[in-house]
């Protein structure tokens, strides 16, 4: 989906569509990636000056809640977002914060082994994994 998508599925489900919020749901698509909720914020601030941070929040959650957007924690990170999408998993180096996807089914023998030993089902669409990437091991 991109921003004009979102923005005209907004309109189309009669959701009040301001100039603060369009400017969030842009530059959230707009980013190259995962967004936490400040880096929005200031994107926003440089081209309007009359946006909020509870403004930033509100609008992530309702397109969030509308399945436009994912959320999730890298680590001990702030929550960022990201465009709905292919799921993926994200691999966190505690060392220097790199940031790798990995596809979605590649938890899934974790996952129905969780199930199979303890009757659990795991959530594991908001996932990380922290470790040390190649590059800070290799040093």
């Amino acid at each position: 989906m991109t921003a004009n998508e979102a923005i005209e599925a907004l309109r189309s489900r009669g959701i009040r569509l301001t100039p603060q919020r369009e400017a969030v749901v842009r530059a959230v698509f707009g980013a190259k990636g995962h967004v936490t909720a400040e880096e929005v914020h200031a994107a926003v601030r440089r081209r309007m000056r009359a946006v909020n941070l509870t403004t930033v929040y509100r609008t992530l959650q309702l397109l969030e809640d509308l399945g436009f957007v994912d959320h999730g924690h890298l680590g001990h990170e702030a929550a960022t977002w990201t465009p709905a999408g292919p799921g993926h998993h994200h691999l966190v180096c505690g060392e220097c914060g790199a940031v790798e996807e990995l596809p979605v089914g590649i938890l899934e023998p974790f996952s129905s082994q969780v199930i199979r030993v303890t009757g659990f089902t795991v959530d594991v669409a908001h996932f990380a994994l922290t470790g040390t990437c190649r590059d800070c091991a290799s040093r």
